[in-house]
């Protein structure tokens, strides 16, 4: 339709299946609890200080690793060991302020979270004996 070329209106095939999508989000109790139990067990595995204030309520863990390049080095760690998590690098986020962006999500199951977890406990700890090494 000519009112859809040059517009940011919502596509008819899209509004037609939100009411379906309105009753699977109001139905997933049991998922946000899993999701919830995910964010706990990977936040427990994290070295004290590590995380950065965030709600416990929302899925991401936000680890604030100060630099750029750290942000990226534990970022590829972790994907070597088959764990995509991002570096939030600035001008998303403020000068000094990098970090990792974890988001478990519902259909990991406990398995899944605890070898994320270790994978996560050790590539940090391997970056802070990095830097001690340096004299930081």
């Amino acid at each position: 339709a000519r009112s859809y070329v040059f517009s940011t209106g919502v596509h008819a095939a899209l509004a037609a299946a939100v009411p379906d999508s309105v009753r699977l989000v109001e139905a997933a109790d049991d998922a946000r609890a899993r999701v919830r139990a995910h964010r706990a067990v990977l936040a427990d595995a994290l070295p004290r200080g590590r995380l950065a204030s965030s709600d416990p309520s929302v899925p991401v863990l936000p680890i604030v690793l100060g630099e750029p390049a750290r942000a990226l080095a534990v970022s590829h760690a972790l994907r070597r060991r088959g764990f995509f998590v991002q570096a939030i690098r600035p001008p998303t986020v403020p000068v000094g302020t990098a970090r990792l962006r974890l988001v478990p999500i519902a259909t990991h199951d406990e398995a899944d979270i605890a070898a994320a977890a270790a994978a996560l406990s050790d590539a940090l700890s391997r970056d802070d004996a990095a830097l001690e090494d340096l004299g930081r």
